[in-house]
């Protein structure tokens, strides 16, 4: 069973990122290979961890995920985080004035500060000090963050990455993650007919 091995498949997806970019893209750098690899790893990983709460709740067979989320959506943020450390290392990626006045960039920024606030709050202290019902609100910012890196996705590359078959896959990705939220929160917000 694919979730059996819970710690590792964080590790499978990178190696996955990473062996497609090799694969497909062999002139690329190693900074580049790891940066892009991080970043496609990163978006699966926050996506699907941001997923498995409302699938458990539509879907209970899915249940026993819900003790997996927070570990694939702390890696996948570790894994954001070094792709935007590499992407600024990078001297051929960018400069700093120069990537900041990207929007894709700015975007991505953007969504990896939601991601810092969300895994800096996400233990028990935090939780008790917020309150469950405010731990829980803060917790959804994450669907924002997911928002954002949807954002980033349709504008990289000036708006051509969506189109290639990876940046669609993961444009799905986030998509369905996004509607699975949305679908599971009318299901509960389902107001009775008057």
């Amino acid at each position: 069973m694919v979730f059996s091995k819970p710690k590792i498949m964080p590790f499978l997806v990178l190696a996955a990122a990473l062996s497609f970019y090799a694969l497909t893209q062999p002139g690329l750098s190693t900074i580049r290979l790891f940066s892009k690899s991080f970043a496609v790893s990163a978006v699966i990983l926050l996506s699907v961890s941001l997923a498995i709460g409302p699938l458990a709740r539509l879907w209970p067979k899915a249940q026993p995920l819900v003790a997996h989320r927070k570990y694939w959506g702390i890696v996948g943020f570790v894994f954001g985080l070094l792709h935007a450390a590499l992407a600024f290392y990078d001297p051929l990626l960018f400069s700093a004035q120069l990537a900041l006045s990207r929007q894709n960039v700015r975007l991505g920024l953007m969504a990896l500060v939601v991601f810092a606030l969300l895994t800096a709050t996400s233990n028990a202290r935090a939780m008790r000090k917020l309150g469950g019902k405010n731990w829980k609100r803060l917790q959804q910012l994450g669907y924002l963050g997911l928002i954002l890196v949807g954002l980033d996705l349709l504008v990289l590359a000036d708006g051509t990455f969506i189109r290639t078959p990876l940046g669609l896959f993961l444009g799905i990705v986030v998509a369905a993650t996004l509607a699975l939220a949305a679908v599971q929160y009318m299901r509960e917000h389902k107001r009775p007919a008057s």
